[in-house]
């Protein structure tokens, strides 16, 4: 399914919680109820930024309700949360993707997100695991040379760099 020929062919409802009815189907976007509030049932629950959400509790409401498949997306910019469990979980499937399995993102996005690592490309290549790219070092971090064009343009960020770069979960310093 391309997002871009799922748009032309479906119907949207203006709505404070938008619903999309798409060929016989209806999404329905909605927030994570508040406390003591129960979610309806549904076939499929789709969270965006799930570690933005605290509150384990409350989606254990809608995976409860979840008759088919539940995703969960994020940039794993805390380096302990719940959701990482999941990994673990019998029936999941888990993977880590990056701004390389993005065809869609434009040179400006690529090149705003490389300016924020703090190492030289060269001692790096990638390669495709499991379906997915990924950015393999071929030295420790310690022994990396320093990307200098980023760093002497301020920009480079070793927690933004593994978080949003390489998608490796990351806790900010201080």
């Amino acid at each position: 399914l391309k997002t871009f020929e799922m748009v032309d062919k479906c119907d949207i409802v203006e709505h404070p919680n938008p619903k999309i009815r798409l060929w016989g189907n209806t999404i329905e976007f909605m927030g994570v109820p508040e406390d003591g509030k129960q979610p309806p049932r549904t076939d499929i629950c789709f969270f965006n930024e799930a570690t933005e959400i605290f509150d384990q509790n409350r989606v254990k409401g809608f995976l409860m309700r979840c008759e088919m498949l539940a995703i969960f997306d994020w940039n794993p910019s805390y380096s302990k949360h719940w959701v990482y469990d999941g990994e673990k979980v019998f029936n999941s499937l888990f993977t880590r993707t990056t701004y390389l399995d993005n065809p869609f993102l434009t040179d400006m996005v690529v090149s705003n997100i490389e300016s924020r690592c703090p190492w030289d490309f060269a001692d790096s290549h990638i390669e495709v695991r499991d379906g997915f790219k990924v950015r393999v070092w071929d030295k420790p971090e310690d022994e990396r040379a320093p990307n200098t064009r980023n760093i002497e343009a301020g920009t480079a960020d070793r927690w933004y760099w593994l978080v949003y770069g390489e998608g490796i979960p990351a806790a900010r310093e201080g």
